[in-house]
């Protein structure tokens, strides 16, 4: 769990520098520092915390059927456009992703 801590630390500074502020109103700060707009459809495809399905790179065989890995998403990648930081199970750390869907939660 104290690996996700600066994780939860970038995703909060991230989510605060996308919503304007009395300083930078009409711009979000990000927008003024990169210069380009946030889109939220393609930018920011989960959130942290959320679990995602993502596609296994490390799939070996024949098959055509290409495999899926359950994953924690951990907040955007900011290098990568779409791309999120996933952690999945029996790795050491994070992966750079882009998600497939993200999974609701169930009762």
């Amino acid at each position: 769990a104290k690996m996700f801590i600066p994780y939860l630390m970038f995703h909060v500074c991230d989510c605060l520098n996308f919503l304007p502020n009395a300083r930078s109103s009409p711009l979000a700060p990000d927008e003024m520092v990169e210069g380009h707009k946030i889109n939220f459809r393609t930018d920011i495809l989960a959130s942290f915390g959320t679990l995602v399905l993502v596609s296994n790179k490390s799939t070996a065989g024949d098959s055509n059927i290409q495999k899926q890995d359950i994953g924690l998403c951990l907040g955007r990648c900011p290098n990568t456009k779409g791309s999120v930081w996933v952690y999945l199970r029996g790795h050491a750390k994070p992966l750079v992703r882009r998600p497939l869907k993200a999974m609701p939660m169930t009762d």
